[in-house]
């Protein structure tokens, strides 16, 4: 049906044309060339709309040539009886009839021809061969090492759309390569369709290689390349810096190592380093060999400031940013101060006496001041057993001589020598004796004895072990009063005396305590005499008159209650002094006598 109704469209034109030549032709120009028919390719594939069909007609006069173009709609080109808007109209200006006529699709040469012929009308089916075609290569013209890179293409295709090509870039940097598929990001059959893919360049390498290829579904491809692109090393070197041992955070010691390692992707480089103190200020800048990693150490104590970099020897001479860190210096150990506490004696710490109940205290100080790294533990020994801590007594040692040494260790290692002391450990009290003086009765034992308010009482202490802290004093309790001891002493009071003694050392040390009772006899005893017979009168005794064999009898008891007894009963006559408890006047001849007696108790 489409064909009988062109074909009537030809004939009315020719006739329509045919009224128009049989005008005189001096006054008409040259009637154009017609021409329609399909558009497509090799395969008989339709091309798509909008794509341009460009006929050039050259002058065989001058070589000159025109264009005139139409557009693809539904595959056909130039359908005049249905729209003539749509018909392709090829003219000559000399109106020369041969003047060959070659066709375009789009861009390409059908390798096509048809010779002018005024008013000529030509139903011409163009094709071209279906291969995709690489319009444009838009990727990234230059690149730097371990960065992105961008491909980016044009690919013109009549016929099949974006989504029937496939396009592939395979590329080699460095030590990488790859075969990416490359994504498609729009376009059209008219202007082509546009494809990327991004990768990322290796750390290393001048040229970046690379081939487009691109194949459509019906096994049709096309190629472009190798492309060769200059990549540039625009990575500095990276530089860093490590301590050795000793180390605590940012606390180091003069011995500790400081190694400053760099890499570079693929360039030669240099290291740079300067030191700042506090004494001395910025070191000059030292500058390593190519390549070369470094080893430097601190020299004082106190803060530090190192700074650091590297270059390589790219064109770029990448230059890395400069570090900066802060260090302490510390090759100083700690101080470490013992105090011993309560009860010890005397209060110098070195041979002091102490219990095993005294605690001693360690407490520890680190040097350089602003630089110190801190104490890491505090350490002390008795008698060669090493603990640690701040706090200890000496219990489970046993009395007597035992030495301490202590010290503290920093969090860099640095530990202190060791101070050393020795201490008496004195846990026994001291033991005390009591003397009761005289008069006293009886001579032994003590416990039990009389005595007099003017016996003296002596307290004697000596302080135990042999190294003991010595006796503070001495102290007695008579029944129950305390006090604490001065000198001898005396009881006031007759009857019954509890003495209880002891004694306290210089470490608190106290005697539990040792008893004892006497009694206080400050009473004479009573004598009574008895005049035997013959005498007269009968009484009274004194006055009376008695013979020389009258026996005058003598009885005696002794005072208080618990007394000391009756020692000896004794008597006078006439001032002549005898012991006993019976005697006569016998020798003393007739007349007045005078008679004393009395008895003295223990």
């Amino acid at each position: 049906m489409k064909k009988s109704m062109v074909i009537a469209g030809i004939v009315t034109i020719i006739f329509m044309y045919s009224i128009v030549f049989s005008q005189p032709t001096s006054a008409q120009p040259a009637l154009p060339h017609q021409f329609w028919g399909k558009a497509q390719d090799d395969t008989g594939k339709s091309i798509a709309d909008g794509i341009t069909i460009r006929a050039m007609i050259v002058d065989t006069d001058d070589g000159s040539t025109q264009n005139f173009t139409q557009l693809v709609y539904d595959g056909w080109y130039g359908w005049p009886l249905e729209n003539d808007s749509r018909a392709l109209y090829v003219e000559s200006e000399g109106g020369d009839s041969g003047d060959p006529i070659y066709f375009y699709i789009g861009d390409i040469n059908t390798s096509q021809s048809v010779n002018f012929v005024p008013g000529g009308a030509t139903n011409l089916t163009l094709t071209i061969p279906d291969v995709p075609r690489i319009l444009a290569d838009n990727s990234d013209t230059s690149g730097t090492t371990g960065d992105p890179f961008t491909f980016n293409v044009t690919i013109g295709e009549y016929v099949d759309s974006g989504d029937e090509l496939t396009v592939k870039v395979n590329w080699t940097h460095g030590s990488l390569s790859g075969n990416e598929t490359m994504i498609p990001t729009g376009g059209s059959n008219v202007n082509g369709f546009y494809f990327e893919t991004t990768i990322t360049l290796d750390d290393c390498g001048s040229i970046l290689s690379y081939t487009i290829y691109v194949n459509d579904t019906s096994g049709n491809h096309n190629s472009s390349g190798p492309h060769n692109v200059a990549v540039i090393d625009n990575d500095p070197p990276q530089t860093t810096l490590e301590l050795g041992s000793p180390i605590y955070n940012n606390f180091v010691t003069t011995s500790t190592p400081v190694y400053l390692n760099a890499t570079d992707n693929c360039s030669n480089w240099y290291i740079h380093y300067r030191i700042w103190n506090e004494n001395t200020g910025w070191s000059s800048w030292y500058v390593g060999n190519q390549n070369e990693n470094l080893i430097t150490t601190f020299s004082e104590e106190g803060k530090h400031y190192i700074e650091y970099y590297a270059n390589d020897t790219s064109v770029l001479n990448n230059t890395e940013t400069t570090h900066n860190e802060t260090y302490y210096v510390d090759d100083t150990s700690p101080t470490t101060t013992l105090t011993i506490g309560s009860p010890n004696y005397p209060s110098s710490n070195d041979g002091c006496n102490v219990t095993s109940a005294t605690i001693f205290n360690l407490t520890a100080t680190d040097e350089p001041t602003g630089a110190a790294s801190g104490v890491a533990f505090t350490w002390y020994t008795v008698d060669g057993d090493y603990y640690t801590g701040t706090s200890f007594t000496l219990s489970g040692y046993g009395e007597g001589s035992h030495t301490i040494t202590w010290g503290s260790q920093d969090n860099l290692g640095n530990n202190e020598s060791g101070n050393s002391i020795t201490v008496w450990v004195d846990d026994s009290p001291p033991s005390t004796t009591l003397s009761v003086g005289s008069p006293r009765y009886p001579s032994s034992p003590d416990d039990g004895c009389n005595v007099t308010s003017s016996t003296l009482f002596t307290l004697s202490a000596s302080d135990n072990p042999v190294h003991g802290s010595g006796v503070a004093f001495s102290w007695y309790r008579d029944n129950g009063v305390y006090h604490v001891y001065s000198g001898p002493f005396t009881l006031s009071g007759e009857g019954q005396h509890v003495i209880t003694y002891g004694s306290q050392d210089n470490l608190g040390n106290n005697e539990s305590g040792n008893s004892i009772t006497v009694w206080v006899d400050d009473s004479p005893p009573s004598t009574t005499l008895s005049v035997g017979s013959p005498r007269y009168p009968s009484s009274p005794d004194d006055g009376c008159n008695v013979t020389s064999s009258t026996v005058f009898t003598l009885s005696a008891t002794d005072n208080p209650t618990h007394n000391s007894g009756v020692a000896f009963t004794w008597y006078t006559v006439d001032g002549d002094y005898y012991t006993g408890t019976s005697f006569t006047l016998s020798g003393y001849g007739e007349g007045s006598h005078t008679i004393t007696w009395g008895s003295q108790d223990n």
